[in-house]
């Protein structure tokens, strides 16, 4: 039984920076359009004496939308800086993950501006965990749990396809366990 990844930094920073760039559009939008309705609604809010009561009922979900807009925009921005920076230390320093799982190790090496990586005998290993929110993709986390108790995080950032890494693992008898966050 053996697995092997290995991923560049330098491949793994050019596909965020694929993805940065599509989501770009987005951030600019609702930070853009934020203004376009947050200034009717505050002006409808205004004449709502002249006009009457009415108005507010206008105005309120117009700035609630424009609060929503620049939410979600600044969502966007921390979300891409986050990645930005990742792009610029896996371009600047490079290096690559390899993960290998053999007949007695599970060995994880990453780039040194990374997670640490690590090395673990099968035999310290207890179980891998996957835990996850059923209606949130994107938060799902893999772990894995050793003899000691520690939790190590298995980093998706590498790219490596947990579902593989963890069917290796179980083939070498380690257990495997889901927990739905809800």
């Amino acid at each position: 039984m053996h697995y092997r990844y290995r991923q560049s930094a330098r491949v793994a920073a050019l596909k965020a920076l694929f993805l940065w760039l599509l989501i770009i559009p987005f951030a600019l939008f609702f930070t853009v359009a934020m203004p376009f309705v947050l200034i009717p609604g505050l002006i409808l809010l205004g004449f709502k004496s002249f006009i009457g009561l009415w108005m507010i009922f206008l105005a309120l979900p117009l700035i609630a939308i424009a609060i929503f807009f620049f939410l979600s925009g600044l969502m966007l921005f921390l979300y891409l800086l986050t990645e930005a920076i990742f792009i610029y230390h896996a371009l600047k320093y490079g290096g690559e993950w390899e993960i290998e799982v053999t007949d007695t190790d599970l060995n994880w090496k990453s780039p040194e501006f990374s997670e640490e990586g690590f090395r673990k005998k099968l035999s310290e290993i207890q179980k891998c965990i996957r835990k996850y929110h059923s209606t949130d993709f994107d938060h799902t986390r893999y772990f894995v749990e050793t003899t000691d108790g520690d939790l190590i995080d298995l980093s998706t950032r590498c790219g490596v396809s947990h579902h593989d890494l963890i069917d290796a693992l179980k083939k070498a008898g380690i257990r495997y366990e889901e927990f739905n966050l809800k």
